[in-house]
């Protein structure tokens, strides 16, 4: 009898082991598919924010885009480092580039907000000749005193200046020089088709 007691407790105990080993496996295969998930999510950001930062001609988009896609990098460059996920090219190389340009083109914003603080005026007076309008333009007119065309243009903060032609022309110069930057670390046809297969898959 006591045996056969014995023997029935082994066995339980052969059981809930092999139960509680097939609970484990599960669970781990649960997680992996969560990380897996999760990557795909991070990545699919990382890759339309890539694409965007060289499509858009915006340069409050482009700024905030080279912000926005370096926590999923720095997310999934630590998933890699722990072997949880293959990416296929060198995050940390896409990384530097991305701290690269974004020092870049906060350069050139400063350099935009320099020219609109010295040359550009805030308050409903001409920038040529000081000349104070009854009321802030509402759109592209002549300075009643200097006849000079008057702009409107607001900056990434939403500030709207009173510029010349002159001075608009400078703007679109160093815009052109903030819009023209891009990333080269993954070829664009290899970032678009990256990201349908991405997008299919949610």
């Amino acid at each position: 009898m006591g045996f056969l007691k014995l023997l029935v407790g082994l066995i339980e105990a052969i059981f809930k082991s092999q139960k509680a080993k097939k609970q484990a496996i599960v669970k781990y295969q649960r997680r992996i598919q969560q990380i897996e998930r999760n990557a795909n999510g991070e990545f699919y950001i990382v890759l339309s924010s890539y694409r965007i930062i060289n499509e858009t001609n915006d340069v409050g988009v482009k700024l905030g885009r080279v912000k926005t896609i370096q926590d999923p990098i720095k997310r999934m460059i630590e998933l890699a480092e722990n072997n949880l996920i293959e990416v296929g090219f060198s995050l940390q190389s896409l990384l530097s580039e991305i701290i690269q340009i974004e020092e870049r083109i906060e350069s050139g914003m400063i350099t935009l907000q320099q020219v609109l603080t010295e040359k550009g005026r805030l308050e409903p007076v001409c920038p040529n000749c000081g000349y104070r309008f009854d009321e802030f333009p509402k759109r592209k007119r002549k300075c009643p005193e200097c006849k000079v065309p008057i702009i409107r243009y607001k900056n990434t903060e939403k500030q709207i200046f009173l510029i010349t032609d002159s001075i608009n022309d400078n703007i679109k110069q160093i815009e052109a020089e903030i819009i023209s930057m891009k990333l080269y670390t993954l070829p664009m046809d290899d970032v678009i088709e990256k990201e349908r297969r991405l997008m299919e898959q949610r």
